[in-house]
């Protein structure tokens, strides 16, 4: 057989019986199927009774009735961050939003600590108050027993922060970086 003959059974034409067969096929199938091999699926839709999943081909498409949910990111934009530089979290990074942001190992907090330092206290341990009217930032002490250390001294009343100041609670030290300042402010 020569090779342009074998060529001849690889490449078929649209218009082929072989295609025309397909097509039929596709248009006298149930609902939601493909053939024997391929089953169509939306999301949260139930399989067909008739038809086992085991060996076919799912195809999963979301569900057109279903509306996409969208998130309001201004309901709690970012104002900045607290990123551990040292510590058990060495790496983690946790976004403050405007007003008081309270910190803590619980799930009491506004913002909960994402990694293990048992130094910290499950409660409320410190807070970052963002004031978006004056566009300043304030260290505050929390409600857990654990001190904030700046400066290697209590953080027992209010302290103004600043962009880039560090401070530590248990093992973690965490470095304070502003979004919002007198250049830039959400509203």
């Amino acid at each position: 057989m020569s090779k342009g003959s074998d060529d001849e059974h690889k490449t078929r034409r649209l218009d082929d019986d072989y295609f025309k067969n397909i097509a039929a096929r596709a248009k006298s199938a149930p609902a939601g199927t493909d053939d024997d091999k391929t089953q169509i699926v939306s999301r949260g839709v139930e399989e067909p009774r008739n038809m086992s999943a085991g060996d076919k081909t799912q195809i999963y498409r979301p569900n057109s009735s279903k509306t996409e949910t969208t998130h309001d990111y201004m309901s709690d934009p970012p104002t900045g961050w607290l990123v551990a530089i040292e510590g058990p979290g060495k790496g983690a990074v946790l976004t403050l939003g405007i007003g008081n942001n309270g910190i803590g190992r619980g799930d009491s907090a506004r913002i909960t600590i994402p990694f293990n330092d048992n130094e910290i206290s499950r409660g409320q341990s410190f807070s970052i108050a963002y004031d978006p009217k004056h566009r300043r930032y304030y260290l505050l002490p929390g409600s857990g027993k654990t001190l904030v250390y700046y400066n290697d001294q209590p953080v027992l009343e209010r302290l103004d922060l600043n962009s880039t100041m560090t401070f530590q609670i248990g093992q973690t030290f965490f470095r304070f970086i502003a979004l919002c300042d007198e250049t830039f402010n959400w509203e």
